[in-house]
C-alpha cells in the first residue's frame, strides 16, 4: 500500500507544477499575400499560473520553416493579454500554402501550448484583365484598357508592363494598377482574330502574364484585274478575273462591282461579281472600236483596265434573184461614193452609189432595173483600199467577184431606149440615182436640139402658108360686104 500511495502522491506533485496557458489569434491573417507584403498577427495569450518562458512564432510553407519571432515572456495567472506581432515582409523564400505557427514555451524550451493557423498562401503572382476589347479596322485608333492586380485584389502600385501586339513590344505605364495606354491599330496586321500579350513586375519580383483577344476587321485595300486579252476583235470572248485584297494582300470573301464601257461611255456591263471570280464576257459582232474601259471598284477602290478593239472594215456581197446584197461585217459604217462594175462578155457597166451602211446591216439593189438582161461578172471598188470585201458565190468558189449572175432586165422603156445607145459604146450607164456620163448627156441635148429644129421650121413653114392665104380671103370679103350694101 505505501508503494501505491507514493505513486500517486508523484503524479499529483507532477500534475500540479504543469501551466495550462491558451494561445488564440485575435486579429488572424490574411488568405493571400503577395511578394513583399506584411504579414501581421495578433495573438491573445492566457495562462492558468504565472509564465516565466518565451513566445515563439514560426512560418511554414512545405518543407521550410522560418521562425521570424521570438520573445521572453512574463503572464500572470488568469490574466489575458494582448500581444501584436512585428510585420513579417514576405520574400521569395516562403511561397505555396503556408502556415503559422505559435507557441509559448517554457524556459527549459518545453512546449506549454501551440496555435496553428492553416491555409495561408504566399504567391509572386499577379493578375492582368483587360475590359472593352472589341472588333477594330486597320490603322483605328483605340484604348488599351485594363488592370493589374495582386491576388487579395489590391491594385499593384507600381509595375512595369509590356504587352505584344502584331509581334511588336510596347512599354506601358501603371498607375495606381490601373492600365490606359492609346493605341493604333497597325494598318498592315492580319484580318482575324489578334491577340495582346501582356507581361508584368513589380518591385518585388510578382509578375503577370496574360492574353486577350480582338478582332481586326478586313480592309479592302487592292484589287487585282486582270485580263485574258489587251487586244481584241469582235466575237471575242475576253476573261475577266477579279480579286479583292485585304490590308496585306490576304483574299477577302467579298463581292464588287465590275463594269465594262465602250469608247463612247455606254455601260455595255455592270454587276456585282464574287472575290476571286472569272466574268466571260462576249463582244458583239458589230461592236465599235476603241478603247474599253473595265472597272472593278468596292467602295471607294477601283481598277481600270483598258481592253483595245481595232477599227475592222468589212463587206460581204452576195446575189439572189437579181439582187445584189451588200452586208457590212465591220464595225464602223460604211460611207464611201464606190463604183460597182458589171461585166457580160466585152461589154463593162458601172453604176456608181453613194453608200451609207451601219454595221450589221443589209443593202439591196435590184440589178434587173438598172442593167440590161444578160449573165455578167460583178465587183465593187471602194475608194479605200483598206477595205475588205468577201464575195459570196453561189457555188462556194473563192473569187475577187461575183461571177455568172444571171440578171433580168426588168428596165423601163425609157432606160432602155437611152442605155440601150450607151450599151453599144461599151460606155457607163446610170444607177437610178441621177447619175449619166457626159456622153449621155451630150447625145441627149443633141436629140433635143434636132427636135427643137424641126420644130422650128415646120413651124414657121406654116406661118408662111397662112401669110400668103391671107390678101386672097380679103379681097374676096370686100367684093361680098359690097354687094350687100347694093342691094339695100
Amino acid at each position: 500500500m505505501d508503494l501505491k500511495y507514493a505513486r500517486l502522491v508523484m503524479i499529483f506533485l507532477l500534475f500540479s507544477t504543469i501551466t495550462y496557458a491558451s494561445i488564440e489569434l485575435s486579429q488572424p491573417p490574411e488568405r493571400v499575400y503577395n511578394l513583399g507584403d506584411k504579414l501581421s498577427v495578433e495573438l491573445s495569450l492566457i495562462t492558468d499560473k504565472d509564465f516565466d518562458g518565451f513566445l515563439r512564432v514560426t512560418i511554414a510553407c512545405g518543407d521550410i520553416q522560418i521562425p521570424f519571432f521570438i520573445t521572453p515572456m512574463k503572464l500572470q495567472a488568469k490574466r489575458q493579454i494582448i500581444k501584436e506581432i512585428p510585420e513579417l515582409t514576405t520574400s521569395g523564400h516562403i511561397l505555396g500554402e503556408c502556415r503559422i505557427i505559435s507557441d509559448l514555451v517554457s524556459a527549459g524550451m518545453i512546449l506549454v501550448d501551440e496555435k496553428i493557423e492553416e491555409g495561408i498562401l504566399i504567391t509572386n503572382k499577379l493578375n492582368i484583365t483587360f475590359s472593352g476589347l472589341g472588333n477594330y479596322q486597320p490603322g483605328q485608333d483605340i484604348t488599351i484598357e485594363g488592370e493589374l492586380k495582386k491576388l487579395s485584389g489590391e491594385y499593384v502600385k507600381n509595375a512595369s508592363l509590356g504587352i505584344y501586339i502584331n509581334k511588336k513590344e510596347y512599354d506601358v505605364a501603371v498607375n495606381g494598377g490601373i492600365i490606359r495606354y492609346p493605341f493604333k491599330i497597325p494598318d498592315d496586321i492580319k484580318s482575324g482574330m489578334q491577340y495582346i500579350t501582356a507581361t508584368a513586375e513589380d518591385e518585388y519580383g510578382n509578375k503577370a502574364e496574360a492574353v486577350a483577344g480582338f478582332t481586326v476587321q478586313p480592309k479592302p485595300t487592292t484589287i487585282g484585274l486582270s485580263l485574258n486579252m489587251d487586244l481584241a476583235k469582235p466575237d471575242d470572248e475576253i476573261e475577266i478575273a477579279v480579286k479583292l485584297l485585304d490590308q496585306i494582300g490576304d483574299l477577302m470573301n467579298s463581292t464588287m462591282m465590275v463594269s465594262i464601257k465602250n469608247p463612247g461611255g455606254d455601260r455595255l456591263y455592270s454587276e456585282d461579281v464574287q472575290s476571286n471570280s472569272v466574268v466571260v464576257y462576249h463582244i458583239d459582232r458589230y461592236a465599235m472600236p476603241g478603247e474599253y474601259i473595265i472597272r472593278a471598284e468596292n467602295g471607294n477602290i477601283y481598277s481600270n483596265k483598258s481592253l483595245i478593239l481595232p477599227k475592222i472594215e468589212r463587206l460581204n456581197l452576195s446575189y439572189e434573184d437579181n439582187l445584189l446584197q451588200i452586208n457590212n461585217e465591220g464595225n464602223v459604217i460604211y460611207e464611201d461614193n464606190a463604183e460597182i462594175i458589171a461585166e457580160s462578155g466585152s461589154k463593162r457597166f458601172s453604176i456608181k452609189k453613194n453608200w451609207l451602211i451601219a454595221p450589221g446591216e443589209l443593202e439591196n439593189i435590184d440589178l434587173s432595173m438598172d442593167l440590161p438582161g444578160g449573165v455578167y461578172n460583178l465587183s465593187l471598188i471602194p475608194s479605200d483600199n483598206k477595205l475588205r470585201i468577201d464575195y459570196a458565190n453561189p457555188d462556194g468558189q473563192v473569187e475577187n467577184k461575183l461571177i455568172n449572175l444571171q440578171i433580168d432586165d426588168n428596165r423601163a422603156l425609157y432606160k432602155k431606149m437611152t442605155q440601150g445607145i450607151s450599151s453599144i459604146t461599151g460606155r457607163v450607164i446610170g444607177s437610178g440615182e441621177g447619175f449619166t456620163t457626159p456622153f449621155y448627156i451630150l447625145l441627149l441635148l443633141i436629140i433635143l436640139l434636132v427636135i427643137l429644129i424641126v420644130a422650128h421650121r415646120i413651124y414657121y413653114s406654116r406661118i408662111n402658108q397662112e401669110l400668103e392665104i391671107l390678101p386672097k380671103k380679103r379681097s374676096d370679103v370686100s367684093r361680098m360686104l359690097d354687094g350687100l350694101f347694093k342691094k339695100k
